[in-house]
């Protein structure tokens, strides 16, 4: 019986996103594993599940790229996707001459990710699960759409300039939130 390859290691420092990352993959049925550094993969490499990795070239002490070269030359071979923040180009000529299945530039839509896996040979789910999932984002985007509302109507109200820019704030993290949802919000992109 064959098994399934669906399980993706996600290596970021940042908690945030790998949370995020956990968050989406979820969603769509792969299941994860959460490194915060490159050191921390390294550590668990060899009782790792992964199937693949998704790297964030920017770690600290050990580079995403400098992970991909310690692996191969100590014998592990695992499908790398490699995402970044940065717009510096020697990132990416160093990610692909490391031979990474893709270069994501953050922020990144889901069905790219997804393709990403896809073509690294890590499988999604059913499209029933998918539907599920679509529906969720659509409802959730709504939620973050009036979420925001209320912050704009909040700092209208506001009586000093501070209180007004937090109530702002707080509106663009919820307008930000709820564009996450856009590639999940059709099904049809995945």
């Amino acid at each position: 019986m064959a098994t399934s390859r669906n399980v993706v290691a996600i290596v970021d420092d940042d908690p945030e996103i790998r949370q995020a990352l956990e968050s989406m993959l979820s969603a769509f049925g792969y299941r994860t594993e959460l490194y915060a550094s490159a050191e921390e993969f390294v550590r668990a490499a060899i009782t790792s599940e992964a199937d693949c990795l998704l790297v964030d070239i920017q770690l600290g002490d050990l580079s995403g790229v400098e992970l991909g070269r310690h692996l191969s030359a100590t014998g592990f071979a695992y499908p790398i996707i490699f995402m970044t923040g940065s717009d510096e180009e020697t990132f990416q000529r160093q990610a692909l001459d490391q031979g990474c299945v893709a270069y994501l530039q953050k922020p990144f839509p889901a069905k790219q990710l997804v393709e990403a896996l896809s073509k690294a040979g890590v499988s999604c789910v059913s499209p029933k699960t998918v539907q599920a999932t679509s529906d969720f984002a659509a409802f959730h985007r709504k939620q973050c759409e009036i979420n925001a509302a209320n912050c704009a109507e909040l700092a209208r109200k506001a009586f000093t300039d501070d209180d007004r820019m937090r109530w702002l704030s707080m509106q663009r993290f919820w307008l930000e939130r709820a564009s996450l949802h856009d590639d999940l919000s059709t099904p049809d992109s995945v």
